[in-house]
């Protein structure tokens, strides 16, 4: 007898209830019976499967990674990736202890050191990060270092630089103590052309220069022949003779040249009461001192006086006189228009 079994699914698996159509090929006709009818009984139980291989998970390299058995490690997921959103701002905790770092000097064997005591040594600065008497640094188990020079000259060389050129400040660590600049004060003295003496051999000329939009007086000095102006002045009471006197005088080069120079000479007798005023001068040169190229233009001239052996309360007598012997001297006059003397003094 010939069986056709049809309209089966062959991607489904009929349950026990289904109704299976069979044709029976001899009789020509369907029969429908069901699936459960088709079973056969149950066979014995197979051999037992071999044991499958172990899968390993570790994490390296920034990735979770697998493999089977010994086989090649696999990437699964980049750590990286396992990121959850942000959580809310947690509480802020007690403040903690404050931390101060006790300065100790230089290393010495016979102190004892606790933790935050920082030394030098040897150039190098360490920080003590256990109790420690007697154990040298570098020991790695009391010390740590912290600077590559010793703290003492970083300190050192830094308030020198910092203060060295800031007046009037003072640090101090210690028995140490660094000093800036001392500030300086001066008092100033004017002179005018008008105001000084002329003398009766060889003075300098005396005159009123009339210009586009004002008048000037001048003191006008020759290129060939030394001449001279003369004044007075008291030394300030508070006249600090530690410091330097500067001379400064201004004025114009009656015919402006490139490349040329003048020079001056400041000659003074300090005179106290009861001193004979007949005496020798002390004299200080300027030097070269170049004028201008551009007719017209101011100049100013200055040069210093270290220690001209004043003393507070002094009467100064004084001749100024342009030097006709300059290297590449100024052809012509040399106008004079003010002289200033700057003195230091302790106030």
């Amino acid at each position: 007898m010939g069986i056709k079994i049809s309209e089966l699914n062959p991607l489904e698996t009929p349950a026990d209830g289904d109704i299976i159509p069979i044709v029976d090929m001899d009789a020509g006709e369907t029969k429908y019976i069901e699936f459960a009818d088709l079973l056969g009984p149950e066979g014995p139980a197979g051999p037992a499967g071999a044991d499958g291989e172990e899968v390993t998970i570790r994490v390296d390299g920034g990735y979770i990674q697998w493999r089977l058995g010994d086989g090649e490690w696999e990437n699964l997921i980049a750590v990286s990736s396992l990121v959850g959103p942000q959580g809310e701002q947690g509480i802020q905790g007690p403040a903690g202890p404050a931390a101060t770092l006790n300065w100790m000097g230089a290393w010495s064997a016979l102190t004892e050191y606790d933790p935050l005591d920082v030394v030098s040594h040897e150039g190098v600065t360490y920080l003590c990060i256990a109790t420690s008497t007697d154990d040298e640094p570098p020991d790695p188990v009391h010390w740590n270092a912290i600077g590559a020079v010793s703290l003492d000259a970083d300190l050192s060389s830094l308030l020198d630089s910092v203060l060295g050129s800031t007046e009037g400040m003072v640090a101090k660590r210690g028995a140490a103590t660094w000093y800036g600049e001392v500030p300086t004060s001066y008092r100033y003295v004017l002179f005018l052309p008008q105001s000084f003496g002329y003398p009766a051999t060889n003075p300098a000329e005396l005159i009123e220069w009339v210009g586009t939009n004002t008048t000037r007086q001048e003191a006008r000095f020759d290129d060939t022949t030394e001449e001279f102006v003369t004044g007075g002045f008291p030394v300030p009471a508070d006249y600090d003779s530690s410091g330097t006197i500067t001379i400064q005088v201004i004025g114009r080069s009656l015919t402006a040249a490139a490349s040329k120079n003048v020079a001056f000479t400041f000659r003074h007798l300090p005179l106290a009461d009861s001193e004979a005023m007949d005496a020798a001068y002390t004299s200080s040169a300027s030097g070269d001192s170049a004028t201008d190229a551009t007719q017209g233009d101011l100049e100013v001239h200055s040069w210093t006086v270290g220690t001209p052996g004043w003393t507070a309360g002094d009467w100064i007598d004084f001749k100024l006189s342009r030097n006709p012997s300059a290297t590449d001297n100024l052809t012509g006059d040399w106008c004079l228009r003010s002289m200033i003397l700057k003195i230091p003094v302790t106030g």
